[in-house]
């Protein structure tokens, strides 16, 4: 699916590049290595079955297919998509995984999962960067599903993992160590761009969290203020469905979800509001030409591949990508 950030009624539309990089280091751990819980080539095989379920479901706009190669979070937004890109009469380009790379955690982690790091191609023009996805699986039986997509822009430097002897990552699972806990991060990361603290909180100044996620949204409240309209956002409470892999400076590669709730209101009591034509809010009400109301309650979920270090290194938490898309609208 697209990574696509728009803000609610706006036609302030920024797609985000698809990817960054970040290789795997070898530990000098010489412990016995416990290997990883699928093989490179099964992981491909997951990747290119993916691929092949994903251009189905985009082509015949086959929502009930989603639950067959994705699970939540990215389900969820997946599933929007679908709906809003029925209304808007919009198509999604094939997409095919291309130089595709694995980071898999060793067999004693929790839950089997790995993430596949690759090269797009999308409607035969060549992704400049890369795409992160995270498959999981309830057991050895159940199928592999996409939990995860996130496309850090091509300069951003993704840290490398650290690796065992037999070539696995190491899923984190303890979070003790880390500067900030993964539950926290929904919070944390919406007080720093609402309250605009960039250098003074735990996060580092970087350009997805302060001039995409942060300025967008100052300036959709400052566009939305001068349509008469005004933008309160809250984060919604909801269980983490984080992931996290061991990075080489001790620190953890970290993938999160959020959900933030947007209403808009008039300024002036007797005023309406209004969602543009041909943006994925009007169309998630069914409502191609735009829609105007007293008020709109949009619901989006937000998804973020981070790096949070360990707290004795004192270095910030940087955000390395995010993607944002509503997920209902009232």
């Amino acid at each position: 699916m697209r990574n696509k950030c728009l803000v609610a009624g706006l036609v302030l539309v920024c797609v985000l590049p698809l990817a960054g990089c970040g290789s795997a280091t070898p530990s000098a751990d010489a412990a016995p290595a416990s290997p990883p819980i699928v093989s490179t080539t099964e992981a491909d095989r997951v990747l290119t079955a993916y691929d092949v379920g994903n251009n189905k479901v985009n082509s015949t706009a086959d929502a009930a297919g989603l639950a067959k190669i994705e699970s939540t979070p990215l389900r969820v937004a997946s599933e929007a998509e679908l709906e809003a890109n029925k209304v808007l009469d919009q198509s999604i380009p094939l997409i095919k995984s291309t130089d595709q790379r694995f980071m898999i955690p060793s067999r004693s982690a929790d839950l089997p999962w790995f993430v596949s790091i690759s090269t797009r191609l999308h409607g035969g023009v060549v992704a400049t960067n890369q795409t992160y996805t995270v498959f999981k699986r309830q057991d050895k039986g159940a199928p592999w599903l996409a939990a995860y997509s996130l496309t850090p822009p091509a300069d951003v430097q993704v840290p490398a993992v650290t690796l065992n002897g037999a070539s696995a990552a190491t899923a984190v699972n303890d979070f003790g160590d880390l500067a900030l806990q993964p539950d926290e991060l929904a919070q944390r990361i919406f007080a720093h761009y609402k309250q605009d603290v960039a250098g003074r909180d735990i996060f580092g100044t970087s350009a997805v969290l302060d001039d995409q996620l942060g300025n967008g949204f100052k300036a959709a409240l400052r566009v939305l203020r001068g349509k008469g309209t005004q933008l309160v956002r809250t984060v919604k409470p909801g269980p983490p469905q984080a992931f996290a892999l061991r990075t080489a400076d001790g620190g953890a590669l970290v993938f999160s979800t959020s959900t933030v709730v947007d209403v808009l209101k008039p300024l002036d009591p007797s005023g309406t509001v209004s969602l543009s034509a041909g943006s994925d809010e009007a169309a998630l009400l069914g409502k191609a030409a735009g829609a105007t109301a007293p008020g709109f309650t949009i619901t989006r979920q937000q998804n973020f591949l981070t790096h949070i270090p360990t707290q004795a290194s004192g270095e910030p938490v940087v955000v390395l990508a995010y993607t944002d898309f509503p997920v209902s609208v009232r």
